[in-house]
């Protein structure tokens, strides 16, 4: 059998040997171009895919250099404004200085502070003496009361009149006692402070020392919505309370 199949093997290549070697060379020729076509469709299609992705990306990184933020969302940086009203504050620290002492509040004690962020990472913080003094003419009545109502108790338990104390305590006028305790140059200056910033996951990190390092134990919690930044945290920060801001939260800048 195996000598049957090597004859039949052997006539037929000798038979078609010619012819063979012709299709073979035809089929070589042909693979050939086939080959070199499909090699230049492949560098075609590899050609223009990657035009296309390079084309898309340069039209994505470029819309996305150039849209404009989506309705409702208002970027960070840029100057920002608040009202801080310090007239509770005041109520709280008389109160722990003259424990058992029934006095009227002092109210509308408010003035305007400016936070700047700006986008090369540093910011700043003003209270102008111009809207110190605004604020201590809206929380006049109220300061005047308060201080009257100080003054006669005092004389009361003294059996005295409230004049003999002004003078006694070196005071001319009530007026004057308001101008002496609230000094508008320094109430500006105590809200005002400069420095450079980060932020990660809405904590805003500040550091008012220009070479120093920035404290990541120490940090305000903000969100940022509808054209609102609002500050809700204050975290870290020692007992007397390091940051300018706590006492007022949650607190509510308007972009300007």
């Amino acid at each position: 059998m195996k000598k049957l199949i090597s004859l039949v093997l052997t006539l037929c290549l000798a038979a078609s040997f010619a012819a063979c070697s012709n299709d073979s060379a035809d089929t070589t020729a042909a693979d050939k171009d086939t080959a070199a076509a499909t090699d230049a469709a492949t560098d075609a299609a590899t050609d223009a895919a990657t035009d296309a992705a390079t084309e898309a990306a340069t039209e994505a990184v470029t819309d996305a250099e150039t849209e404009a933020p989506a309705e409702g969302e208002t970027s960070i940086y840029g100057t920002w404004k608040t009202s801080l009203d310090i007239s509770e504050m005041m109520n709280q620290l008389y109160a722990a200085l003259l424990e058992g002492i029934t006095l009227p509040a002092i109210t509308g004690l408010s003035f305007e502070v400016e936070f700047e962020i700006n986008e090369n990472g540093t910011f700043k913080i003003a209270a102008s003496e111009d809207s110190a003094k605004a604020a201590i003419e809206n929380a006049k009545p109220s300061l005047v009361a308060f201080f009257e109502a100080l003054y006669t108790a005092m004389a009361d338990q003294s059996g005295v009149t409230l004049e003999e104390v002004l003078a006694a305590s070196g005071i001319e006028s009530i007026d004057a006692l308001i101008e002496q305790e609230f000094n508008t140059t320094d109430m500006a200056e105590s809200f005002t402070g400069e420095g450079k910033f980060l932020i990660e996951d809405n904590k805003l990190y500040m550091e008012e020392d220009e070479n120093g390092e920035i404290d990541k134990t120490q940090y305000i919690v903000f969100t940022l919505e509808n054209g609102k930044l609002t500050f809700t945290e204050v975290v870290g920060g020692d007992e007397e309370g390091s940051n300018m801001f706590s006492d007022f939260l949650p607190l509510v800048f308007e972009k300007q």
